[in-house]
């Protein structure tokens, strides 16, 4: 849980150029801030499960033989895009590996809905169960790695080299997500 508020809270203060006055004499203190928050981007792609459930986060860092529980993996999915997105201009790198991993694993947890479209659950091995707060995690993720802008029929793979998935597979997961939250969300409106 901290790990993915810490890297948040770092990425979102935009205190790069600063120096560390405190800290670990190691680690820490006279260091850039740059360099301790790309230290904890790479903690938490070091994290991300490379066995069972792959591409999710557990409690622990890269279980063997780990599980999945999408509620914590929203704490690293979302310090990773705020690093990603308000860190970038000061060097720091969250690796497309972790994204790509990211989008398989959010493929393999998405369940189809009975009220119509796909929703997440909180473990990959619950199918059949869509839940709308988990589901916003797959919103989250697939726009994070582009799918909103990618074409449902686009078969270009979206990480090539890393992936067999393609651009118009994320996008169809993507309205399909959406569809299921407007669905459970909205009576009377249709998000567009």
């Amino acid at each position: 849980y901290p790990m993915g508020h810490s890297v948040s809270a770092f990425s979102v203060a935009r205190l790069g150029g600063y120096v560390a006055q405190v800290g670990d004499a190691n680690r820490i203190l006279g260091r850039r801030f740059e360099h301790i928050l790309q230290q904890m981007v790479d903690g938490i792609v070091w994290a991300q499960n490379d066995s069972t459930a792959a591409g999710s986060w557990y409690y622990t860092p890269n279980p063997v033989g780990g599980n999945d529980d999408l509620s914590t993996g929203l704490w690293g999915m979302t310090g990773l895009w705020h690093a990603d997105e308000f860190a970038r201009e000061q060097g720091v790198i969250v690796p497309n590996l972790v994204k790509t991993r990211l989008g398989d694993y959010i493929r393999t947890n998405a369940n189809n809905c009975p009220a119509g479209g796909t929703g997440g659950t909180y473990f990959t091995s619950t199918n059949g169960v869509c839940d709308f707060t988990i589901s916003a995690g797959h919103v989250l993720a697939l726009g994070w790695v582009g799918a909103n802008t990618f074409d449902p029929t686009d078969t270009r793979l979206a990480f090539p080299s890393y992936s067999a998935t393609t651009r118009g597979q994320l996008r169809t997961l993507y309205d399909s997500s959406i569809t299921f939250i407007s669905t459970v969300f909205t009576s009377d409106s249709v998000f567009g």
